[in-house]
C-alpha cells in the first residue's frame, strides 16, 4: 500500500466517524431511534432503505428520512479525490501561515530590518 492509499483509508474511517456522530445527533432529536430510515440509489437507480448506515449508503450517499417517508438531512458520495485536494489546501495553508509568522517575527520592527539588511 502507497502513501496515498493509506491516506484514503484514514480519511474514509473519519468521514464514517464523522456522519456517524451527526446521526446520533439525529437520532436523539427523534423520538426513537427506530423512526429513522436511510435510503440510498444504487447504480441502477434502484432505491435501498434501511434502519442503519451501510459502507453503500456512504458509497452512493443517502438520505435520512422520518416514518412519513419525509427527508430529514442529504449526505452527498464521499469523495476520496475531494478530499485529499482539501486537505493539501488545508496543508499549504497552514504552511503559508507559519511561514508569514515567521517573517512577522524576523520584521517586526524597522530595527530588526535594518539588523537583517546588514547581515546579508
Amino acid at each position: 500500500m502507497n502513501f496515498y492509499s493509506i491516506k484514503k483509508i484514514k480519511i474514509f474511517f473519519f468521514f464514517i466517524l464523522s456522519v456517524h456522530s451527526n446521526l446520533v445527533l439525529a437520532k436523539t432529536s427523534q423520538k426513537t431511534s427506530s423512526e429513522i430510515i436511510y435510503r440510498y440509489y444504487d447504480k441502477n437507480g434502484v432505491a435501498n432503505i434501511s434502519t442503519n448506515i451501510t459502507a453503500n449508503h456512504i458509497y452512493y450517499g443517502y438520505e435520512a428520512l422520518n416514518q412519513n417517508m419525509q427527508v430529514i438531512q442529504k449526505h452527498s458520495a464521499f469523495n476520496v479525490e475531494k478530499s485529499l485536494l482539501d486537505e493539501k489546501s488545508l496543508q499549504n495553508a497552514i504552511k503559508q501561515k507559519k511561514d508569514d509568522a515567521r517573517l512577522k517575527q524576523a520584521y517586526m520592527t524597522s530595527q530588526n530590518a535594518i539588523q537583517k539588511k546588514k547581515q546579508l
